[in-house]
């Protein structure tokens, strides 16, 4: 029987923290698109709330992923922290009789190569080079997917029925959310 420390709880908690930055950073993106968060407060402001939220979900992700190196239920290495596929975590979730916690896990280490590219391009790529800024920018919506994959086959905390209903909530939320989004940019509305 797994022995709770205070390791354990900082990694979930810090968890938790991350993923609720990050639907606060894709929600408050959109909202500065669609204008929806400027009813709340002004552009400037907004702009920096957005960078302060993904500068904390830097913070949080490294709380994650680095108590895992210490950790006495799991160890990993650096290696296997940043080498995605590496780190065989395995809680008995299957589908069709494969494990889906191994490469739940491995979606995670993805997600955090996707977050820095997006978080560094931001730094100075969206006023020199805002074309590609933007399609970089665009797969933070690919990041929240790879992200709902690893929290709902990792997660303990969404093993249960209310955690688990309230993640697929969060992610009802975001699709809504996103398809909000791609009509503001005309993707979805019929040409004329």
């Amino acid at each position: 029987m797994q022995t709770i420390t205070f390791n354990w709880y900082l990694i979930r908690v810090s968890g938790i923290v991350s993923v609720a930055l990050l639907l606060l950073i894709i929600i408050s993106g959109i909202g500065q698109v669609t204008g929806w968060t400027y009813r709340f407060m002004p552009p400037v402001r907004a702009w920096l709330v957005h960078k302060i939220l993904a500068y904390s979900l830097v913070g949080a992700v490294a709380l994650h992923i680095f108590p895992l190196l210490i950790d006495k239920f799991h160890p990993a290495t650096l290696i296997q922290l940043f080498v995605p596929f590496l780190l065989q975590y395995n809680n008995s979730t299957t589908f069709l009789g494969l494990p889906l916690a191994p490469v739940a896990v491995g979606f995670g280490v993805v997600s955090i190569y996707l977050m820095a590219l997006i978080i560094l391009s931001s730094l100075k790529w969206n006023t020199t080079k805002p074309r590609l800024w933007g399609w970089i920018h665009y797969s933070s919506y690919l990041l929240m997917a790879l992200i709902f994959v690893h929290v709902l086959y990792t997660g303990s905390d969404v093993k249960e029925s209310l955690g688990r209903g309230l993640w697929i909530l969060a992610g009802i939320i975001i699709l809504i959310a996103t398809a909000l989004r791609l009509w503001r940019a005309g993707t979805l509305r019929r040409k004329r």
